[in-house]
């Protein structure tokens, strides 16, 4: 495990063990005892454990929710290069699911995966958001 503290803020960045003991929630039980020691100590008002991963499935994070985390909102966004954006589209994020659920060990095409997602994602919140503010009526004073 990675950590830093910046002012009043400890800010784990990285953790990593062996894929043969994740079940055993060692990751889980690191994070804890870093944690609990870090708002221990005199001056830490904030614990930061990075942004949501773009390939992890929802349940990875829910025991940082256990141990007293809370998920605050922040504003992400994946971009494409121009000559790739055209490829990023519903048809090319089933084919890339489908490539990931055929090899689930390559880290590449789960990112590849998770980043499409979360591009797809954005643009219908987006197209959403300019449906809403374009439904508003005009207020004549």
């Amino acid at each position: 495990m990675v950590t830093f503290q910046m002012d009043d803020c400890v800010c784990i960045i990285d953790q990593q063990s062996h894929r043969n003991f994740l079940e055993l929630n060692v990751n889980n039980a690191i994070t804890f005892l870093v944690s609990q020691q870090a708002a221990a100590q005199p001056g830490v008002n904030m614990l930061f454990y990075g942004l949501e991963s773009l390939d992890a499935p929802a349940h990875v994070s829910e025991f940082k929710f256990h141990m007293g985390y809370e998920a605050k909102p922040v504003r992400q966004q994946v971009t494409f290069h121009p000559y790739l954006a055209p490829l990023v589209s519903k048809f090319s994020y089933r084919v890339s699911r489908r490539l990931s659920a055929l090899n689930p060990k390559n880290r590449l095409l789960a990112k590849a995966t998770g980043m499409l997602r979360f591009c797809l994602t954005e643009k219908q919140s987006s197209l959403r958001s300019a449906r809403s503010i374009a439904a508003v009526p005009e207020v004549k004073s």
